[in-house]
């Protein structure tokens, strides 16, 4: 599988039981409009060395690979999957405008 252009995608571990129902929801929440949303393991490893990352990686969070080719890794890429997400896109903004719920 490749990673599309102008396309969002969420990587998550598919071996992990508590990764994959987390990624049922977010596929649930999205309603196939905005993101991919696969296992890191359906792409080959030179698939994902273009944007800096690698299957070990992968292993330890997820990781979005937005439509402009960056890459969020674990809770940040949470962020910007909410915040692409209305009315979720409020609540990450109401916790990055008060610096002490980052902790």
């Amino acid at each position: 599988m490749r990673i599309e252009a102008r396309r969002d995608h969420l990587l998550f571990d598919g071996d992990c039981g508590v990764c994959s129902w987390a990624a049922e929801v977010a596929k649930r929440m999205d309603h196939g409009r905005g993101f991919i949303i696969e296992p890191y393991q359906t792409f080959d490893e030179t698939e994902l060395a273009r944007f800096g990352i690698n299957y070990e990686k992968c292993s330890r969070a997820l990781q979005v690979i937005t439509r402009n080719g960056r890459v969020y890794a674990g809770a940040f890429g949470v962020n910007y999957f909410l915040w692409r997400r209305v009315p979720w896109s409020l609540a990450v903004l109401f916790i990055y405008a008060i610096p002490p719920l980052l902790l």
